[in-house]
């Protein structure tokens, strides 16, 4: 959905930068009902979804400083700066997920 997103985005003659975190934050309200339900298998919440979101926030930062950077000074095309600015903010977001939001509550018995 990102990359998809990103190319419409681009292909409009939307700057980098701004299609990049445009494109993420879409993906972000679909990849939250993904993972909640298919990967860590709870259901939805506002509070899950609301740490999703800040944590999905250190994976913009990520997606867009990479994209941006992939561009800028290793004068790669948008489109496979993107996919690496993707590919590296999937592992951060994934382990913030696995840690913080989604974290397996442990209850300690009576």
């Amino acid at each position: 959905m990102d990359i998809g997103v990103f190319s419409l985005l681009v292909r409009s003659h939307l700057a980098v930068m701004p299609a990049a975190a445009a494109s993420f934050c879409v993906a972000n309200v679909f990849n939250f009902l993904l993972t909640s339900r298919f990967v860590f298998n709870q259901q939805s919440s506002s509070r899950g979804f609301l740490l999703f979101f800040l944590g999905a926030l250190v994976g913009l930062t990520v997606n867009v400083g990479v994209t941006t950077i992939g561009t800028g000074f290793l004068a790669l095309p948008a489109v496979a700066a993107k996919l690496l600015g993707i590919g590296v903010a999937f592992l951060v977001n994934f382990f913030i997920n696995l840690r913080l939001v989604f974290r397996a509550k442990h209850h300690r018995p009576i």
